[in-house]
């Protein structure tokens, strides 16, 4: 057994082991999903600096330890039983460079940390949906949310990455330093060792955008998705987006429209007029809006503690009518659709206009460069451990109709970039203790 006493003299953060019991499982039942709360990482290492990190590293492959690595704690896979977790949450700072239009964010921020920092300069860049994802994590996979429509996926913004390698070193990855390394961190950068850092370009906001929920019965949800994709194609505005999503409430299925507009807040007024005279919603909450104000609405409806997990959703350039009928009809058979599996959803998420020019280049290893306007995904809940694996049977049987419709990666001709993904693994990481 490695003897943590000797990293915990050596770093400035914190370290939380099994046998401190009341400190142990208050850190992990921290994490927002309940599917982590099960987990028994031998222990937790929260670095409050990158010499942290890369202290932490070296211990744990000279001590031959699996590591896995967490920020936000939203995915099931984020802590392994047995494996030290470094949990990155104390290192959340935000430093903005109004001159040059910069943001360093440190490795453990979230979403909400970058939106309200950068909001009172009057800036943004483009991040997820939900203000409690973890940056990094949804940055070193591409990354997408409300803003992708304006400025590209998240990665498409990063212009460096501070990195603690598998050696303990601490690098830069970017345009002119480890040029390899940062086409493929800005896609498939999980795996090449630990961020601590990223650089973002930023962009200006308007201090208001138009934005908010609309709620639909159920039994209206083909039709006014239909409805609102055909309004939304023949409007072919780049700062137009929505996400669509059949939300399992305590009272039974409901459909929820996010929409978010940030062109003048007159246009974004009528553009919320026409909707409504097209569906008729139940309720309407679109209004101006800050849009770091905006990501966090939609967070009472992800509450921490449930049991979650999510299929790997599918990428389209269109979106036909067939599949929204497979994926509304999915909802439509969650096990139990009331009180035990509250909070899942399946969702349709408009991206980005036909016109658009925004989308990722082919100057990354961004799987879906240029083609990617809307995706689909399913998030399961349920309050009861019990109801994981029926979650994700009804995921696996409702995403297999789909996954045809979905696009290939790489334009159907993954061979180049996959290899060159795999010289980097064995460059970066030979022993794979980032896997």
């Amino acid at each position: 057994m490695a003897e943590f006493t000797i990293l915990k003299e050596d770093i400035r953060g914190r370290i939380v082991q099994p046998s401190d019991v009341h400190k142990y499982d208050l850190e992990i039942k921290k994490l927002w999903n309940a599917c982590l709360h099960i987990k028994r990482p031998i222990a937790l290492v929260q670095p409050r600096e990158k010499d942290d990190v890369a202290k932490t590293v070296k211990f744990c492959v000279d001590n031959k330890l699996d590591i896995c690595v967490c920020c936000g704690g939203t995915t099931e896979v984020a802590v392994q039983d047995n494996a030290v977790l470094i949990d990155l949450s104390l290192m959340c700072d935000v430093i903005v460079d109004v001159d040059n239009m910069t943001a360093v964010v440190e490795g453990g921020a979230l979403v909400a940390d970058v939106d309200q920092t950068l909001h009172k300069h009057g800036l943004v860049t483009p991040l997820g949906s939900f203000s409690k994802l973890g940056v990094a994590g949804m940055t070193l996979r591409g990354g997408f949310g409300f803003l992708t429509k304006c400025y590209g996926v998240t990665s498409d913004s990063v212009l460096e990455y501070e990195l603690v390698t598998a050696s303990g070193e601490v690098i830069k990855v970017n345009a002119e330093e480890n040029q390899d390394l940062f086409w493929g961190m800005k896609g498939f950068g999980t795996k090449y060792g630990i961020v601590t850092s990223m650089k973002f370009k930023v962009y200006r906001m308007p201090d208001l955008i138009v934005g908010g929920t609309l709620y639909y019965p159920l039994s209206r949800a083909k039709e006014v998705v239909k409805t609102l994709l055909d309004y939304y194609e023949r409007r072919n505005d780049n700062c137009l987006s929505f996400h669509a999503k059949c939300f399992v409430l305590p009272i039974g299925p409901e459909v929820l429209i996010k929409l978010h507009y940030n062109g003048s807040v007159t246009t974004g007024g009528e553009i919320v007029q026409d909707i409504e005279d097209l569906t008729h919603p139940i309720k309407n909450t679109c209004r101006p809006i800050a849009h770091c104000d905006f990501q966090s609405q939609g967070d009472e409806m992800l509450p921490s503690g449930k049991y979650c997990c999510a299929a790997p959703g599918a990428c389209l350039s269109e979106l036909k009518d067939e599949v929204v009928d497979l994926l509304i009809d999915g909802i439509q058979n969650v096990p139990d659709q009331k009180r035990s599996f509250t909070g899942t959803y399946v969702s349709i998420f408009a991206l980005a206009a036909k016109s658009n020019k925004n989308l990722a280049d082919g100057t990354s290893s961004y799987p879906f460069p240029g083609t990617l306007r809307f995706f689909l995904g399913m998030n399961g809940a349920t309050d009861k451990e019990k109801n994981v694996d029926a979650l994700k049977q009804w995921m696996k049987e409702v995403f297999s109709g789909i996954h045809n419709y979905g696009l290939p990666p790489f334009g159907g001709k993954p061979e180049e970039p996959e290899k060159r993904l795999k010289q980097l693994k064995l460059r970066y990481d030979p022993q794979n203790i980032f896997h």
